[in-house]
């Protein structure tokens, strides 16, 4: 009876095998590899001559009502077809399976209402499917100073396209909107899957 490697589940033969038996057990162990040495090809191809990487960029100082998007002024990169900017300067389209990795960073103003937090939120929509959400909730009324907050999560892709968006809820006594000095959404592949 075959036993299987640990990492990439390729039969070979077990102590108790029969001598008789190794033709089989080896065409069965190539096959095998070849499987998995298909699959660092397909990855190869797919990464090859770059990551698959889109990032866009708020600049100019704006004012959003609250459960908004970020409208994202300049597009930095985009080198996988990823981002429409000319028709959508909020979202990052995720168009391939994988698992990836998505930072936002966000420069707010200070606020001078009382209590005042912001929740932002990686928001998926479309008919692809994901294994996590992420939210960060964070006091924007702190003192007399801007507030800076990093956001970051993975995102597991089985069946894409999936849209991803940066939400912004305020929380808060009249908290109806938030200035936003800079922001900054990046999202990148490295990986097909959790193990190899």
């Amino acid at each position: 009876m075959p036993v299987l490697t640990p990492n990439y589940s390729l039969p070979v033969p077990g102590a108790l095998d029969e001598p008789c038996d190794f033709p089989e057990q080896w065409c069965a162990f190539t096959d095998a590899t070849q499987a998995v040495l298909d699959g660092f090809e397909a990855i190869a191809n797919r990464t090859n001559p770059w990551v698959p990487v889109a990032k866009m960029e708020l600049r100019t100082t704006v004012t959003i009502p609250a459960d908004s998007a970020i409208p994202f002024d300049t597009l930095t990169l985009n080198n996988a077809g990823m981002v429409d900017f000319d028709n959508n300067n909020t979202s990052i389209i995720i168009n391939r399976p994988g698992r990836f990795f998505a930072v936002l960073n966000v420069l707010f103003a200070f606020s001078t209402v009382a209590n005042s937090y912001f929740n932002a939120q990686f928001l998926p929509s479309g008919s692809g499917s994901i294994t996590r959400t992420l939210s960060l909730d964070h006091n924007l009324n702190i003192g007399a100073i801007n507030v800076g907050s990093t956001l970051s999560a993975v995102i597991y892709v089985t069946t894409p396209p999936v849209v991803y968006r940066t939400n912004i809820e305020l929380i808060g006594a009249g908290a109806a909107a938030t200035t936003i000095d800079l922001a900054a959404l990046s999202l990148f592949w490295f990986a097909d899957g959790a193990t190899p």
